[in-house]
């Protein structure tokens, strides 16, 4: 169970912040792990997928589990590196905010605040407590986001999707809010209501109020057919101030009141 666990949950095994210069090399071989690499001196080389490439001070460069790879230092000026071991299927989630990836292993422009991020997250790098695996865990967040920040991740999607998206996320976050409206969102998102709602109707065929009262009475069928709260606390629940006003609205939407579809669905 513990292996399985481990496998599910963002795990940082290692930050390490060498002083000495890296005269050996490693590979060609395969890790378990993965691995950024920062280069803080000298330079080296990096070899995947078939492609080498020269790395010199304040790039980076990813190891990706069961990737065959080989990394060696200059001869004339060998590299001074620093690196992150983790592992997990989380980590492929933050990596997909990211450019960094197999097919584009490289981060290729300086960014000094990652020199200062590795040597003071190596320095408190221990796994004593529990405390220290959250502190480790919170290091390698704070590195990973100047990654994201620096080099996100391209994505196809529309502007008008994009904004969708992070609505629905707002609103998925926050349907429990009685007060939660249009305005509220449209000002989290720093848009104007009359864009905003016409991104909804556009991309979704439905209004953002239409949308609000959906998801809630989907919140409200979950609750109603797998707890034993009173429709008053399902109400509540889902964002509802008015338990008449609630099951009006139920029964419009899902067709049976809220008891009746308890009944069949319990």
């Amino acid at each position: 169970m513990t292996d399985n666990n481990e496998k599910l949950y963002l795990s940082v095994t290692g930050i390490y912040y060498p002083e000495k210069n890296e005269s050996f090399r490693w590979g060609p071989g395969v890790r378990d792990k993965y691995i950024i690499h920062y280069v803080r001196e000298g330079k080296g080389y990096f070899e995947c997928g078939g492609k080498k490439y020269t790395l010199t001070k304040g790039q980076s460069f990813l190891i990706v589990p069961g990737q065959l790879v080989n990394y060696y230092p200059d001869e004339k000026e060998p590299w001074k590196y620093t690196w992150v071991d983790f592992t997990g299927i989380e980590a492929r989630k933050l990596l997909s905010y990211c450019s960094l990836s197999e097919e584009n292993p490289i981060a290729e422009k300086e960014i000094p605040e990652l020199d200062r991020l590795f040597r003071e997250a190596s320095d408190r790098f221990v796994t004593d407590s529990h405390a220290d695996v959250c502190r480790n865990i919170g290091y390698f967040r704070l590195i990973f986001s100047i990654y994201i920040k620096h080099y996100p991740a391209v994505n196809s999607k529309s502007v008008g999707e994009l904004l969708i998206t992070r609505a629905a996320e707002f609103i998925e976050n926050n349907y429990r809010r009685q007060e939660l409206n249009i305005d509220m969102i449209a000002e989290y998102l720093s848009v104007n209501r009359v864009t905003l709602h016409r991104k909804f109707v556009d991309e979704l065929k439905v209004s953002p109020g239409k949308y609000i009262i959906d998801l809630r009475i989907k919140k409200a069928c979950m609750l109603l057919s797998n707890s034993n709260y009173s429709v008053k606390t399902v109400a509540y629940s889902t964002g509802f101030s008015d338990q008449l006003y609630f099951s009006k609205v139920f029964k419009k939407l899902v067709g049976t009141t809220p008891t009746e579809y308890r009944a069949k669905h319990k």
